[in-house]
């Protein structure tokens, strides 16, 4: 993927949008976090190490690329991350999707995920991810999904189409 990246015409292809299977960030149960209960309050943090993969290899492979868009699946449901970093004196923005509502069973939201270290290992970027839309605590609460993207230059958006009830609009405008 280095390679690609490094080789890529950006006065061509301004919009580099990741599609993977793992996401970087998830509250569902892939994504690390457990849900505090009274018995519990602090549980371990679980992260699976494709996640751990995914932050430590690929997430400093994007913010060197100004990579703008990243989908990924494994957990069933709908979450929305943005992480803003600076590089070279200028503050960019990359927008982290899960979209796993294709049709198998939907997961519940987990919980928040522990990203301490991720941020720690950005610091120098001024690295902060903003979960600006998560999924419901109950299976009804997360329709199954499937975006429509829209690219227009530089502007990026997207749709969040929920099947079998009414949609909502998300993404950046």
């Amino acid at each position: 993927m280095t390679d690609e990246l490094d080789h890529l015409d950006r006065s061509r292809y301004t919009n580099i949008f990741a599609f993977f299977h793992h996401p970087l960030f998830s509250t569902g149960p892939h994504g690390g976090a457990q849900v505090p209960t009274p018995e519990n309050p602090h549980p371990p943090d679980r992260v699976e190490p494709s996640t751990l993969a995914m932050r430590t290899l690929y997430a400093p492979l994007f913010r060197k690329h100004h990579v703008r868009m990243t989908f990924a699946g494994h957990d069933h449901l709908f979450d929305h991350w943005v992480e803003t970093y600076v590089d070279s004196g200028r503050t960019y923005r990359r927008d982290d999707v899960v979209t796993g509502g294709g049709g198998a069973p939907i997961y519940v939201y987990s919980g928040e995920p522990d990203l301490r270290a991720y941020l720690a290992g950005g610091a120098q970027q001024q690295v902060h991810v903003r979960h600006v839309a998560r999924p419901g605590p109950k299976p009804a609460d997360n329709p199954h999904h499937f975006l429509i993207v829209h690219v227009d230059r530089a502007r990026v958006a997207f749709d969040v189409i929920a099947v079998g009830v009414m949609s909502a609009t998300a993404g950046p405008r």
